[in-house]
């Protein structure tokens, strides 16, 4: 909406416009929710100021009550032009409503107060409590409860915010939510810059990207970086020197809890789509994911997602198009389908060093995933058991290329061949996997991939 649309909307409340005006702009306002939300906050502007004068009204009665002669000076008097415009005003806001009615347009329930922030519902998932929200509404919010479910939500400057339950959070305006408890995923894109996520722990501003912000029981928040860069400060109430901004990029996240000193998250547990929060519950086969890399700065973490092992699946917490494939003229393994999917992060495949230590709560199927095309690590064949079986991941292309671009029989040469190795483990305790490196040429190699399922 440029300015000469709202030029043309300011007429419409000022009453400047003709009947023919009047009938193309209604046609505008059925097809451009933008254009009735800058109505509607006009119009509200407008009403505030008629609180106003009303306030002002009451004291002049109240004063000539009580001063002789029981008048007051006629500048305080409401202007006739102005009472004229309060019927247009009326008049725009019925028209408004009026097509909220009708079910051409969605629209909020009940004018923003100053405090809310205009979001359009975007996506509905079991929300609890029970609130007569539906998709393409738009609804003036401030405070925000979930006992559980989802909702995502379009904000004013095209921020897509995906906020779960058990959530308690509270927008401060259209550009920084408080997030008190529960999980919060923004995908800001380019107009949304500078969205801000602010916890008890933690400030984190969005220089363009797609993250993820979780408030725990203990108030503890995790930052988890899907796209771009985040830089997360300390809280803004805090009266103490501020420390320098911790920037995360994709793949990075950090735990900051009641200490307010950042640390590295080891593990997190992803939504299906490996871009997105979920809770983690004691009913998780996979309890905790650690490693001994020690170094200071280095904020890579391990991703947990529940049942979704497949064709498609994600592969590592960094590099989207990395995917689970079965191989070429097969289907995917029977066996596998199901399982509770680790995600590792690909620079891993350098550590010769390396050992990932995976607690689990209960008797499982342990699957690792090497490399096929390089020789198998001495660690692997000892503690497990080669199924057979093969996988592939792929596309390994630069990020923004399509595979269907690519010559013909190209797209082929851009997957990777795995092998299936497994583990039955009995008991719930700590199970320790070392290095993907079966050589000294271990940078040639692409990291390995972890899966879990539960015995039945």
């Amino acid at each position: 909406m440029n300015d000469t649309d709202r030029q043309q909307l300011d007429r419409l409340l000022d009453g400047d416009l003709s009947p023919e005006e009047c009938d193309v702009l209604r046609v505008r306002l059925e097809a451009d929710p933008e254009a009735v939300a800058y109505l509607a906050d006009r119009a509200t502007l407008v009403s505030d100021l008629r609180r106003s004068l009303t306030r002002r009204r009451l004291q002049r009665d109240a004063m000539a009550s009580v001063l002789p002669g029981g008048r007051i000076s006629s500048q305080h008097e409401v202007a006739p032009s102005f009472r004229r415009r309060w019927v247009i005003v009326a008049a725009a806001v019925a028209a408004i409503l009026l097509l909220a009615m009708s079910g051409t347009l969605f629209f909020h329930s009940r004018w923003p107060g100053r405090d809310e922030v205009i979001a359009e519902i975007i996506e509905l998932q079991e929300v609890l409590p029970t609130r007569q929200w539906q998709v393409g509404q738009r609804v003036a919010l401030r405070a925000i409860t979930l006992a559980s479910g989802s909702v995502t939500l379009r904000l004013p400057r095209g921020v897509l915010l995906q906020l779960s339950g058990p959530l308690e959070a509270e927008f401060a305006s259209a550009t920084t939510l408080k997030l008190c408890r529960g999980n919060a995923t923004a995908d800001v894109g380019e107009t949304g810059k500078g969205f801000v996520i602010e916890t008890v722990n933690a400030r984190v501003m969005d220089l363009g990207t797609r993250f993820g912000v979780a408030v725990g029981n203990a108030k503890e928040t995790d930052v988890v970086v899907f796209d771009g860069t985040v830089e997360v400060y300390e809280p803004a109430t805090n009266s103490a020197a501020q420390r320098p901004p911790i920037t995360l990029t994709e793949g990075e996240a950090i735990r900051v809890d009641g200490s307010r000193k950042p640390q590295r998250a080891r593990m997190i547990v992803l939504g299906t789509d490996a871009r997105s929060l979920q809770d983690g519950t004691s009913a998780d086969i996979v309890a905790d994911v650690a490693d001994n890399v020690a170094e200071r700065d280095f904020h890579r973490y391990y991703g947990l997602l529940r049942g979704v092992m497949g064709d498609g699946a994600r592969l590592y917490t960094t590099g989207h198009s990395r995917t689970w494939h079965a191989m070429p003229g097969e289907t995917f393994p029977e066996e596998l389908v199901g399982a509770d999917v680790v995600c590792t992060f690909y620079p891993a495949r350098r550590e010769k060093d390396l050992e990932i230590t995976i607690s689990l709560t209960r008797p499982c199927v342990l699957y690792v995933f090497p490399d096929g095309r390089q020789p198998v690590p001495d660690w692997l064949r000892r503690d497990f058991t080669d199924t057979g079986l093969q996988l592939r991941s792929g596309p390994w292309i630069p990020r923004g290329v399509d595979p269907e671009s690519l010559p013909p029989g190209e797209a082929e040469k851009t997957y990777v061949p795995f092998g299936v190795w497994k583990r039955t483990i009995s008991q719930p305790g700590p199970v320790v996997l070392g290095t993907p490196c079966a050589s000294e040429h271990g940078d040639r190699q692409a990291m390995y991939g972890i899966a879990v399922k539960a015995i039945p």
